[in-house]
């Protein structure tokens, strides 16, 4: 029964290979023209500690020798890996890198140097971690059709040359990459640790708490201590996942050393499941780098299926907002340089309608959209005026009487002084100037104050006018608020 399993997981994967290959070559598209600082793509992420094995499994996964090697922290920067299995089974495997235009590199050791050069170029010699990714593409006809994201692996000490705060720094770019519910998180746990204190697979559970996209792998099985196995492990039994755990056995440093291939571990690692009692009776496809492959392109597949509809949907709303915002701007300047003094005299016309309206107080049709839009409904100029004008009303003219300053005696001194050339029995206008006079010199100061405030409106107002009318032709815009203020100056 575990077999024919297998086999209908091949089959329909085999089945499915072009309609899973397209999809993958059209997420990778989209990636390159910039979606994924808008949109997140689904993907794999490869996430575990510091020397878990992480460098092994994806070189197994690709069947080549190609990534760096050495003690500390390695990868520094995120590798993003587009695997494309080649249709041509005699074409020679090779690579491309984005940063390298069309740059084919053949020789997978030239490959290694090449992201050792860009990581240094990007981070310097010395052990700082960047989030800038190293985008490489794989073409060969033994590796999965897979975009796999290889992260730096979480640090606890710093060493030297490197910040104290690594194991942060190293977690936050994790985090930052296996948060988004649209990425499969590839949890690397090594067999000869404590499982309960893998960093990768407590991360996994903050972010993924129902373990739905979390699948975990079983490393260096080969090398733990006697008398001890990694069979719970396997089975699901000490922290479960839904997608479960496979267990691989990678080339060791030895092996590495001795220059062994991974073509060749490859065909001895299911030799050394098959022969090993404490598992060459459990299930095929929770054991080797090859039932991770299928399980990996199998629940991929599935993956982006499911969730492109929803990114078609957010790209579409993404294009209808970018298409009001465009339709905001109104109509493109013209070309014709007729069409376009014509179209500098409408907006300077609209502008002055604008203005007066505003500064009247008259209703100026707008778009209903536009009035809906404006949670809090402007004051118009004239209105502001208004409210200055009262104001001043109300503290010196509302409840003031003349009569109560002077004394009877005070007028009819001041009547006597100015009678002037009048009519018998009437007061001249003189003798009412010199009775008002001293008491509007009060109100000067204010008056003024109100005169420099309606400046003001009127100033800001119509910069605001200005702004909005001429928003599309800045060089014009500035030229008439020069003018604009000029003139508001002028006439104050």
């Amino acid at each position: 029964m575990e077999s024919s399993g297998a086999a209908t997981g091949s089959e329909y994967l085999i089945e499915d290979n072009e309609n899973f290959k397209k999809l993958i070559t059209l997420v990778d598209k989209l990636r390159d023209v910039g979606l994924n600082d808008h949109i997140s793509m689904p993907r794999i992420a490869v996430c575990g500690s510091q020397s878990s094995g992480k460098s092994s499994l994806l070189e197994s996964i690709v069947g080549l020798n190609f990534l760096p090697r050495g003690s500390g922290v390695v990868t520094r920067r995120p590798l993003e890996l587009r695997l494309i299995r080649s249709k041509n089974l005699s074409e020679a495997p090779y690579g491309l890198f984005k940063e390298e235009g069309d740059k084919k590199f053949t020789d997978f050791n030239l490959i290694r140097d090449t992201i050792e050069i860009l990581t240094n170029k990007v981070c310097g010699t010395n052990k700082n971690i960047v989030d800038d990714p190293i985008v490489l593409q794989i073409f060969s006809p033994n590796c999965p059709d897979l975009t796999v994201i290889d992260l730096p692996g979480i640090t606890r000490i710093a060493i030297a040359g490197q910040d104290k705060n690594i194991e942060q720094i190293t977690k936050s770019l994790v985090t930052r990459y296996c948060k988004d519910e649209r990425t499969i998180i590839l949890a690397v746990v090594p067999a000869n640790a404590d499982m309960t204190t893998s960093e990768a697979l407590q991360l996994a559970q903050e972010l993924d708490p129902q373990g739905i996209r979390t699948i975990g792998v079983i490393t260096k099985i080969d090398i733990m201590d006697k008398g001890t196995d990694a069979r719970n492990m396997l089975l699901n039994k000490e922290i479960p996942l839904k997608m479960g755990y496979i267990g691989v056995k990678g080339r060791s440093q030895e092996d590495i050393n001795n220059k062994v291939t991974v073509t060749k571990a490859l065909k001895t690692e299911m030799d050394y499941f098959m022969n090993n009692p404490a598992y060459r009776h459990l299930p095929r496809d929770i054991l080797g780098t090859q039932s991770l492959v299928l399980k990996l392109s199998t629940i991929m597949y599935s993956h982006m299926k499911n969730v492109l509809p929803s990114i078609v949907r957010e790209i579409n709303m993404k294009i209808k907002n970018c298409e009001a915002n465009i339709a905001k701007l109104g109509t493109p300047i013209p070309v014709d340089n007729k069409e376009k003094l014509d179209s500098i005299w409408k907006e300077i016309s609209l502008f002055y309608e604008k203005l007066k309206g505003d500064l009247k107080g008259d209703y100026i049709h707008t778009n209903g959209s536009e009035f809906l839009e404006n949670t809090t409904m402007r004051v118009l100029a004239s209105a502001q005026i208004n409210i200055l004008f009262n104001k001043l009303y109300n503290n010196y003219m509302q409840s003031y009487k003349a009569s109560v300053v002077y004394k009877d005696s005070e007028i009819e001194k001041t009547v006597a002084m100015y009678s002037g050339n009048t009519l018998p029995g009437y007061v001249s206008v003189d003798s009412f100037l010199a009775l008002m006079n001293p008491l509007l010199e009060k109100i000067r100061g204010p008056s003024n104050d109100l005169l420099d405030n309606i400046h003001s409106i009127i100033k800001s107002t119509g910069a605001k006018m200005i702004n909005e009318t001429f928003c599309k032709n800045y060089f014009l815009k500035d030229v008439l608020l020069g003018l604009y203020n000029e003139v508001a100056d002028e006439v104050s």
